[in-house]
């Protein structure tokens, strides 16, 4: 069972998990050299690229983004001028998504950036200690997004009740 007493923040995991994050991406605008880069951005330019005309709720499952980050982060990329929005011909509800000559042109140059971060990474960590460090994050996503999943379930099951 968990200690009732505060922890120093210094000696949580989250808060770790949270500097080398920040750490990670402040590296990434340095070397690309644009202050307002946006890491995410590469993940959802990423999607799209290998998913031409999929629709805003399918990068949302994709991205394991909801829908309402989605939105302005799409607003952002499209005012930049590297996604464009059509709405579907099946659903006329839904829009397709799809990148910009512009779109591809800077998730290529991301593509590049991303390579050479995650060599530095790589060479952080240690060949050897890679696939330990990806395991241990990978099990706290999933337990964290089990836990997220039956907290939304045992909500809504109280609001129906």
């Amino acid at each position: 069972m968990p200690s009732a007493r505060p922890v120093a923040v210094e000696q949580t995991i989250a808060y770790h998990l949270r500097l080398a994050q920040e750490a990670s991406f402040a590296a990434i605008r340095r070397r690309f050299g644009d202050p307002d880069l946006k890491p995410g951005h590469y993940t959802i330019l990423s999607i799209i690229a290998r998913n031409p005309g999929l629709t805003q709720g399918e990068l949302s499952r994709a991205s394991a983004r909801d829908t309402s980050t989605l939105t302005s982060t799409l607003s952002e990329l499209s005012r930049k001028g590297y996604v464009q929005r059509q709405r579907s011909d099946v659903d006329r509800r839904s829009y397709r998504i799809e990148l910009t000559s512009a779109g591809k042109t800077h998730l290529a140059r991301l593509e590049d950036l991303a390579v050479v971060h995650d060599a530095l990474l790589d060479q952080i960590v240690g060949p050897e200690n890679k696939s330990d460090l990806i395991s241990m994050l990978k099990r706290i996503q999933d337990a964290l997004s089990v836990e997220t999943t039956l907290q939304a379930a045992q909500q809504a099951a109280v609001e129906t009740a």
